[in-house]
């Protein structure tokens, strides 16, 4: 069997000047963080902006290394959640194995030329069943 797991990862990544538009509040350079506590690049952001706010010409980082901070914290972020997902799936299939042989509904969310894709409500997981197993 192989799950199939759907999401939508927004990666923050702007290509222009136009990107950090903030159409709700018709503001042209528009940033969001939270506290920065909580998040490291967001301490980052902090510091940049206050030393802005204070005079200086620039950050304590250039754009070189705020530019590559930001892809290893997107990155880092990225893995995290990666391994949060695999780890669920793992613990999802543990349980699964462990269960005797089980039925349950699904649905048909796809069929192949060898195969077809079912998802188990139940267990919010999609599944590919390949043709040699039903046909």
């Amino acid at each position: 069997m192989h799950v199939s797991w759907q999401h939508t990862i927004s990666t923050g990544e702007f290509d222009s000047p136009s990107d950090y538009f903030h159409y709700g509040l018709s503001m042209e350079l528009y940033t969001h963080f939270t506290s920065p506590i909580r998040r490291y690049p967001d301490l980052i952001a902090h510091r940049q902006l206050q030393a802005i706010l204070e005079g200086e010409e620039s950050g304590p980082m250039n754009f070189e290394e705020v530019s590559e901070l930001a892809e290893l914290s997107s990155q880092k972020k990225y893995n995290s959640k990666l391994a949060s997902d695999k780890s669920g799936e793992l613990f999802l299939w543990i349980f699964l194995k462990e269960q005797c042989e089980m039925y349950e509904p699904a649905t048909v969310v796809d069929i192949g030329t060898e195969s077809i894709d079912v998802l188990v409500l139940r267990y919010g997981i999609q599944i590919r069943i390949l043709e040699e197993i039903f046909g």
